[in-house]
């Protein structure tokens, strides 16, 4: 079995949307995950 898809499944994060007076002056501290915890990253051979 695929090693990516024999791993256990994680709950999904929440995305936290600050306000903000116009959709234009957004910027990205007005975005937050909370809850994030990804799983250590499989290695794999590339070809260059």
């Amino acid at each position: 079995m695929c090693r990516q898809l024999a791993r256990e499944a994680r709950p999904f994060p929440r995305l936290r949307l600050a306000s903000a007076a116009s959709l234009f002056d957004c910027t990205y501290d007005h975005f937050a995950l909370d809850g994030y915890d990804p799983h250590p990253a499989i290695a794999a051979p590339v070809a260059v």
